[in-house]
């Protein structure tokens, strides 16, 4: 049985019209203290070892280079994850990846990463509240493999608000000049929280459907296979979430959070434990990040008190 680890940054540097995750715009001047009490809370539980190993959010890079590397270093110290492990950073936003980024991430031995478009239409861009654009995402493909990253994640949405069948299968033809290794096709979910929720800008369940179906044609005809489903309340059509990758280049971690076999440490704000023993047990960090820092003995001392019961 393997592990895996989830470590979570609740921070971005605007947020998305379609966002009620757990992560803030304006709020990186608690960005030190938060990442004291994450190592901290990561110390606690050292030698869990891992076969994959996730710092997702939120946008990690929101953190600042050195911050950011300063977590990788401390993450791999508390989990030791083997050589072979995969350890995945959610570079996330193209406008916040650049070369210096990708070079570090490259020496920490990360050789999984994330570069999320969600589309690569620039009215919609605009219209969700991305601070970038399609070529910001091409940028920042060719600046990956330029530094040597053969293992890259895509998500893209479909059923995003004012989009076609016709803007979608644009997306599709320009994802297939990036060729990432792995493609996962969301649909929107229109979450409680969020901005386009609150607007009522919603998407048409007719058109998002075309959209899922196109997008399962596409992975066909580029060699991709779906590897695993999932679905949430409230997405637009009652569509599912589907993720696709070429022979070999399947995500250990997201075959890992989807098995109901694998525990998952995760540590952060809002981050969701799941052990697995006899029956399957969580645990849930609080999401409100000052809150997380003020209380970070009582989360550490709660956690820990669980986990030595589970004997994972």
């Amino acid at each position: 049985m393997s592990n895996g680890i989830y470590i979570h940054i609740p921070f971005c540097l605007s947020k998305c019209a379609y966002c009620d995750f757990n992560s803030k715009a304006g709020a990186l001047y608690l960005a030190e203290d938060y990442i004291t009490s994450l190592i901290g809370e990561m110390k606690k539980f050292r030698g869990i070892t891992a076969d994959s190993v996730y710092i997702g959010g939120g946008t990690p890079p929101a953190l600042g280079e050195k911050l950011l590397e300063k977590l990788i270093v401390k993450t791999q110290e508390a989990f030791l994850p083997a050589d072979d492990a995969e350890f995945t950073v959610e570079a996330g936003r193209p406008d916040v990846i650049g070369k210096s980024l990708l070079k570090m991430l490259a020496e920490r031995n990360v050789g999984r990463i994330c570069i999320n478009p969600q589309t690569m239409n620039d009215e919609t861009l605009k219209r969700i509240g991305r601070r970038h654009s399609a070529e910001d995402t091409k940028r920042a493909f060719a600046l990956a493999r330029e530094a040597g990253f053969d293992n890259i994640n895509s998500d893209i949405i479909a059923g995003l608000p004012g989009e076609t069948n016709e803007m979608f299968a644009h997306t599709l033809e320009e994802i297939r000049e990036l060729s990432p290794e792995e493609l996962t096709v969301h649909t929107m979910y229109l979450k409680r929280a969020s901005r386009i929720r609150k607007e009522g800008a919603l998407s048409d369940p007719g058109e998002a459907e075309k959209m899922v179906l196109l997008s399962g044609e596409f992975a066909k005809e580029e060699g991709y296979e779906p590897y695993y489903m999932y679905k949430q309340r409230n997405t637009v059509g009652n569509l599912e979430n589907t993720g696709y990758a070429k022979s070999g280049k399947e995500s250990v971690y997201n075959v890992c959070i989807m098995e109901e076999t694998n525990t998952v440490l995760a540590c952060g704000a809002g981050a969701s434990t799941k052990l697995v023993g006899k029956s399957i047990e969580r645990i849930y960090n609080t999401k409100d990040v000052l809150a997380y820092i003020k209380e970070i003995d009582a989360i550490i001392k709660n956690k820990a008190e669980k986990i030595a019961a589970s004997n994972i």
